[in-house]
Formats: C-alpha cells, structure tokens, sequence
C-alpha cells in the first residue's frame, strides 16, 4: 500500500477551495466540483456529497473536534506572515521558532488548523 492524498471533509467546497486559492495560492491538480486536490496532493471533499450518502453520513461530523493539523511548508515565512496579517484570517499564534524551523498557525474558515512553516 502507499499514501496517496489526506482528504478532509468539508461542509462547502467552494468556500474552501476559494480560501486556499485565494490566501494560500495553491494551485488545483483535480477539480471534481464535489471535491478538489491542490497541486500538493491536500485535498477536500464535501461531507454531505460522499457517495453512497446514505451509509456514510452517519459517520461524518460527529465531532466538532479537529485533530488534524495542515501542514504548508515556504521558503519566504515573513512574506506569507505579513501578508495574511492583513486579512481577516483567524490567528492562532504569531511566528515562534523551534529548534526544526520557524512556524505560524491559523485556522481556515471551517476552522482546520494550517501550519506554515520554513526550515531554519
């Protein structure tokens, strides 16, 4: 077996899709209308769009308890930083440094966690 792509479900593709096209600037590998990949394999998939919808629904959104983490990786940190600080993009924390690399995080609109981080 191999990994392929994480899916996260959704509850409006297009917003979604309009959020990271727009703030992050990734580009679209696939776009199925009910569900999209980024060039860098992150892809989103509407929840209430699953086929077949009427066994799967009673397993999505059970939760409203994220515990995934995005992770998007830039070679110019304070450039994406400074940028979506004039946004109205929810800040969880400014820049910090870790051993590993410099990091910030926020929350996209469904309110996912996004990690951008540099290398030191």
């Amino acid at each position: 077996m191999k990994q392929i792509d994480t899916i996260i479900l959704v509850k409006d593709i297009t917003a979604i899709k309009n959020f990271y096209i727009s703030h992050l600037q990734l580009e679209i590998l696939h776009d199925w209308e009910s569900m999209v990949i980024f060039k860098n394999r992150l892809a989103f998939h509407q929840h209430d769009l699953l086929r077949p919808q009427e066994i799967i629904s009673k397993y999505v959104y059970q939760s409203s308890n994220s515990n995934v983490i995005i992770y998007i990786a830039t070679d110019d940190l304070d450039e994406i930083f400074n940028r979506l600080k004039m946004t109205d993009i929810s800040f969880i924390h400014d820049i910090i440094e870790l051993p590993w690399q410099k990091i910030f995080r926020i929350k996209d609109i469904e309110g996912n966690i996004i990690e951008i981080g540099e290398e030191i």
